[in-house]
């Protein structure tokens, strides 16, 4: 075997080592880290999260409800719309939530939103979601859904 052979061969065996290497990084961030290492797990069923009232005038701050286990100390991007027919959208919120659990005897309360001047009355209702960047190329989302209330002038 000449050596331009040996160096081919050599480099072959480094090319596919690369190869089976990257893959099975790529299979373990996308597919498998998610599962086995969660962000989160909810305890209560997020479409149906408590606000603190369930009339609010506008300019009022709205408080959500949560019970859930914080897994892994990775910030969220939190991005809320109100919604009643008509779709008010708000600025994302970075957070960063301590690891833990938060148990249904006492729920993690925080501020979402204030609710708008200009929000015409009626029944509402808060959607939002929270993306995890988990990884360089993998982001978890979590969806949650407020129960309705009522919005006054």
């Amino acid at each position: 075997m000449t050596t331009h052979e040996k160096v081919a061969h050599w480099y072959a065996i480094f090319n596919l080592a690369v190869i089976v290497i990257g893959g099975l990084l790529f299979l373990y961030w996308y597919e498998l880290e998610p599962i086995f290492f969660p962000v989160m797990i909810l305890k209560s069923n997020p479409m149906e999260i408590q606000t603190d009232k369930t009339i609010y005038h506008r300019g009022e701050t709205i408080y959500i409800n949560m019970s859930f286990c914080k897994l892994r100390d990775i910030p969220a991007s939190i991005y809320w719309r109100m919604m009643d027919g008509e779709i008010i959208l708000f600025s994302p919120i970075e957070k960063i939530t301590p690891v833990g659990c938060y148990p249904n005897t006492k729920p993690f309360m925080t501020s979402t939103i204030v609710v708008p001047e200009n929000a015409p009355c009626g029944v509402w209702h808060l959607e939002g979601n929270a993306t995890f960047h988990m990884n360089p190329i993998k982001d978890i989302t979590y969806t949650r859904k407020t129960t309705s209330f009522t919005v006054i002038p």
